[in-house]
């Protein structure tokens, strides 16, 4: 009997000190859990940016200044090379700070006193993320549209301060496409706030989508090179050499395609008082007409021409051989019905430089180097016995002579 009083004593005292430690456990975790009840947990994070055992009285500055840092951010915009750089702040979100705040106090109140003990110990991170929207966000579609939006510009060619012939490279053109970049910008925002990633130590990359408006394909890249040349005098002060300038001016930088007919009257026609040309005295006579002085253009062009070894479709002679060139070596047009023309049998496109210097007109024609295939050309003309006047082209290939072709027997009546 007296060891069953034993064994009951002994078990009573083991149930005090159980209910003891269970009364100072409570009371230990209730003033643990009662210091928590104004600050965060252990291991909580917003954004990835620790926020643990923060007094709610400084939890307030502590979101403000994350918010600050957040809205800091870089956020790059990228098209293959092409990058532009905004700050988040850019976008004109709106993070409520108050709302998140509330968000974290609102967790801590439901959460049950049993979890709020495993809180205590537990070693897991929980994280919170701000609440964000973007209503400006189309304010950033100028900005984009300026940075990205490229205008297509084709190659081009130039004649520099020493007249010569200089390509201008093009480039391709772009187009955003606001939409789809908006939609992806989006997706990647919510990406960002939705994760339990640190912000603040993160530039940022949204992709940019458009479409590339290709330059036109052309071949004029070729041409690198002055194969002839060819100068005649004039008076430039008076409405002679008026008409030359301006038809000179016509006539520079006309590209030929490779096969194709080239036509003075096309390019430099009509040579009309209504087209800008001026009346002047036509060829040698006192006869004056409008566009007077165009032929030395026609004939100045006709020897650069034949010096690139170029064939010639169409040309005729004046009436009366003219001062600015030997006899048998002019080019006449006159209204619509005599023309100059001669085609490019070159595999490369042809350009032509126009241009008067002094009193001097000055006619350039430049392709590719290897258009000629290494020959060049002299023209020569010599008076027949029947009064007239053979022109002849004169071929060669590393200064030996090749050729000497024929051209054709002009008549004047002086």
């Amino acid at each position: 009997m007296k060891g069953k009083k034993i064994i009951i004593f002994l078990i009573f005292i083991i149930g005090v000190i159980l209910a003891l430690n269970g009364i100072i456990l409570t009371i230990s975790c209730n003033k643990l859990i009662k210091d928590y009840s104004n600050k965060t947990y252990k291991n909580t994070y917003i954004n990835g940016e620790d926020i643990s055992e923060l007094k709610y009285s400084d939890l307030d500055k502590k979101l403000e200044d994350l918010k600050n840092l957040i809205l800091d951010k870089n956020i790059i915009f990228f098209f293959n090379d092409k990058e532009v750089t905004l700050k988040l702040k850019d976008l004109e979100p709106i993070i409520d700070v108050p709302e998140t705040i509330s968000k974290i106090k609102d967790r801590n109140k439901k959460i049950t006193f049993l979890d709020k003990v495993k809180l205590l110990n537990d070693k897991s991170k929980f994280y919170y993320n701000f609440v964000i929207s973007f209503p400006n966000i189309e304010n950033i579609k100028s900005r984009l549209e300026q940075e990205f939006n490229v205008q297509t510009l084709d190659s081009k060619l130039v004649v520099n301060e020493n007249h010569e012939l200089i390509l201008e490279q093009g480039n391709d053109g772009f187009q955003l496409d606001y939409e789809k970049t908006r939609d992806n910008l989006e997706k990647y925002l919510q990406k960002i706030f939705n994760s339990n990633s640190k912000i603040s130590d993160k530039e940022y990359r949204v992709e940019v989508f458009g479409e590339v408006l290709l330059k036109k394909e052309s071949n004029i890249e070729t041409i690198n090179k002055k194969v002839s040349s060819y100068s005649t005098s004039f008076v430039r002060a008076t409405n002679r050499g008026y008409n030359i300038e301006l038809a000179a001016s016509r006539l520079n930088k006309t590209i030929i395609e490779p096969g194709e007919t080239f036509s003075f009257l096309k390019v430099v026609g009509p040579y009309s008082c209504a087209n800008g040309y001026k009346s002047a005295p036509a060829q040698n006579s006192s006869g004056y007409a409008c566009g007077g002085g165009v032929c030395q253009v026609s004939t100045t062009l006709y020897n650069a021409q034949l010096l690139a070894g170029l064939e010639t479709v169409e040309r005729q002679n004046h009436g009366e051989a003219v001062a600015y060139v030997p006899r048998g070596l002019d080019a006449t047009v006159y209204s619509t019905y005599t023309d100059y023309k001669f085609k490019n049998q070159y595999d490369y496109p042809i350009c032509i430089v126009s241009y008067v210097l002094n009193d001097k007109l000055y006619i350039d024609i430049w392709t590719n180097e290897n258009a000629l295939g290494g020959k060049t050309y002299q023209v020569t003309s010599k008076r027949l016995a029947n009064g007239g006047y053979a022109a002849y082209l004169l071929v060669y290939e590393n200064d030996n002579l090749l050729e000497t072709r024929y051209l054709h027997t002009s008549f004047y009546s002086n």
